[in-house]
């Protein structure tokens, strides 16, 4: 990918697997930042910087702070012209912030985009916006693992 975007950074695991992999990919993070999460530290947006150097990624860096229903839609509204080649959604879990991480993110995923999500078969609500706006949507191809640690789900967006 070229250009990623993930809601629900933490400690950066994706986010340097993409980097290392892609020095020069422009990433951008939004995460609330709370000090634990998961049972976990979340050491915050200068650890995810140095994560990422760490890991070699050299391109453009973005961290944005604060609750995905209000940042992502801001940050998306002042970068119009701003499209991803893949997109993790990983944040909050209540029906309100999946559903509009969902909506603010899927209208930004190129065509031949990967769009991945987790914790499905743990979370009602994020099985239920999936299957909505993305399984019943013909515009994406979906692959489903729900054997994998905490099921993970991808889709390709094949067409506009």
């Amino acid at each position: 990918p070229s250009s990623y975007l993930e809601i629900g950074v933490c400690r950066a695991r994706s986010l340097a697997v993409v980097g290392s992999l892609r020095p020069s990919c422009a990433i951008y993070g939004f995460d609330l930042w709370a000090p634990e999460y998961g049972g976990a530290p979340n050491p915050g947006p200068e650890f995810v910087r140095a994560e990422l150097r760490a890991a070699g990624h050299s391109g453009p860096l973005v961290l944005e702070s604060g609750d995905s229903k209000r940042t992502v839609p801001a940050f998306l509204g002042r970068h119009p012209d701003l499209y991803f080649d893949l997109i993790t959604i990983d944040g909050g879990k209540s029906l309100p912030g999946v559903a509009s991480d969902f909506a603010s993110t899927l209208p930004r995923l190129k065509v031949g985009g990967i769009i991945v999500t987790d914790d499905l078969p743990l979370v009602p609500i994020l099985r239920r916006v999936w299957n909505t706006m993305i399984e019943r949507d013909p515009r994406y191809v979906t692959w489903e693992f729900s054997n994998a640690g905490f099921g993970v789900a991808a889709a390709i967006r094949v067409f506009d």
